[in-house]
């Protein structure tokens, strides 16, 4: 109980500060930020007046992409197909295909051309956002999350949010991988851009702050 209630503190502290943040934001080019810098390969640190700000760089690199995709999805004429040079060919057992066929429109509608011919799926082209990402171990992923035929239905119409999530999860800068200062100087604008900077798609939190305060509680400070 102790710390679900540690972990629920740490939730709202963080859309507490994340509202604070996206509020005192103008424009893309005024980040409220300052000395943005790359911490252990696994967080951004900043500073914002006199309090120090840490971002997981995975949970929002997250958001940042699952708002890219669902934008991508609610405007199909804005959506951007990258051909592959070599199709993608992925065969399937046949209850599986049925499910394939069944997310096929989803597939369809973010920027993937498929075809599903005699349990095999042929991709030739991906949406612009996923082109770096592994096409294979997304579609098998999300095949397996929807096996159950009842759920399907229901999934595809009203958590398409969660396969873009999936997406999303796949394709974002992750956990131990080194960016320059002035790329993440340019992902913290991206993250304010969003609509909910606050936590990523899964709802782990994306920010913490600590006050001076706390800094000197740790050094016998007062």
């Amino acid at each position: 109980m102790q710390t679900f209630q540690h972990n629920k503190n740490l939730v709202n502290q963080a859309i507490a500060f994340s509202q604070q943040l996206l509020e005192s934001t103008e424009s893309s080019d005024d980040i409220p930020l300052t000395n943005i810098h790359q911490y252990m390969s696994r967080y951004i640190i900043c500073e914002k007046d006199d309090e120090l700000w840490v971002i997981d760089q995975h949970a929002a690199a997250e958001r940042i992409r699952f708002e890219e995709l669902l934008n991508a999805y609610e405007h199909i004429d804005s959506t951007t197909s990258q051909k592959l040079l070599v199709p993608i060919k992925l065969s399937f057992t046949k209850p599986e295909s049925i499910i394939v066929e069944s997310v096929l429109p989803l597939l369809q509608k973010i920027g993937f051309t498929v075809d599903l011919s005699n349990e095999t799926l042929i991709i030739t082209a991906v949406p612009e956002t996923l082109k770096s990402g592994n096409i294979t171990e997304i579609i098998k992923e999300l095949i397996a999350f929807t096996e159950d035929q009842n759920v399907l239905e229901n999934y595809v119409k009203n958590k398409y949010e969660d396969i873009i999530a999936t997406f999303a999860c796949h394709t974002s800068l992750r956990a131990n991988q080194q960016i320059t200062n002035p790329d993440a100087k340019s992902f913290v604008r991206k993250l304010l851009l969003c609509k909910n900077p606050y936590s990523c798609p899964h709802g782990r939190p994306i920010l913490w702050k600590i006050t001076p305060d706390e800094i000197d509680s740790h050094f016998d400070r007062t």
